[in-house]
């Protein structure tokens, strides 16, 4: 018999809420446990059982699919364990690994799939992954930096030497597939680019007086606090006549001013 599990009241709280629900949770808090609690009720509901056919549940990672489906198949074999003469559930368990359960661009896939001839899509229709894309990506990169260089940008120009460090190395393209992969995680895409631009155009350039800034600047406090605390810990090893002690007093200084000046905008 299967063991009874304890649940927070959190985690309670939204298996028990029914309906159109919203559930907003950090890692590691039960997120996969409580979906298919959820999924195991309305498959053994007592008076309209459901049919995990019906079921969709998309995730981000292939893992996290792929461990949704095995929960789910231990709680349905446990449940015909208590059950064997349960016919519903044995064909719960026989429907599963044919159950939309699946990363959210998979399911994307197939539903294109299914539609590719009424929008007029090839059969071949893939998912490309990192090791054809990454390279792909960094073409278009470099052919757009070279053709801005050639046109003289003073803007795109001034913007690639914020990256150069002292040696004079570049590193705007990792800083600009950085952004492109983040930028691809939110709804607005690029347009958040355009949108934060309005804002800081309608502050009078104060990027900080934006939400966008702010953020920004929340961001920097938190990194000047922990860098500040190295250099702490630091000198505090130090021996009071070390060669680089001042250098080490100089960087703190900087920090702090810099973690005031943000504080202040």
């Amino acid at each position: 018999m299967a063991e009874e599990r304890i649940w927070t009241p959190a985690q309670r709280e939204a298996i028990d809420a029914g309906g159109d629900t919203l559930v907003c949770a950090a890692a590691g808090s039960g997120k996969t446990t409580v979906l298919t609690e959820n999924i195991i009720r309305y498959l053994t509901d007592g008076e309209h059982p459901g049919s995990v056919s019906r079921v969709l549940a998309v995730t981000f990672t292939r893992a996290a699919a792929a461990q949704l489906r095995s929960r789910l198949r231990v709680e349905l074999e446990n449940r015909l364990e208590e059950d064997p003469e349960n016919e519903h559930l044995a064909r719960q368990l026989l429907l599963l690994p044919s159950a939309s359960i699946s990363t959210i661009d998979s399911f994307y896939q197939d539903l294109l799939r299914s539609e590719k001839d009424r929008i007029g899509l090839p059969a071949s229709l893939r998912l490309t992954d990192s090791a054809e894309t990454d390279p792909l990506l960094d073409e278009i990169l470099l052919s757009e930096e070279a053709l801005r260089f050639e046109q003289n940008e003073k803007d795109f120009i001034s913007l690639v030497g914020v990256f150069a460090d002292f040696r004079g190395e570049g590193r705007f393209l990792p800083a600009m597939r950085d952004l492109y992969t983040s930028l691809r995680a939110l709804p607005e895409g690029c347009d958040y680019l355009a949108r934060c631009a309005r804002e800081t155009e309608a502050a009078d350039g104060e990027l900080f007086a934006t939400a966008a800034g702010r953020i920004l600047a929340d961001a920097l406090i938190r990194d000047c606090a922990a860098y500040r605390a190295r250099f702490a810990r630091a000198l505090e090893a130090m021996e009071k006549d070390h060669p680089y002690r001042p250098a080490f007093e100089a960087e703190t200084l900087f920090l702090d001013g810099f973690d005031k000046a943000l504080r202040e905008s």
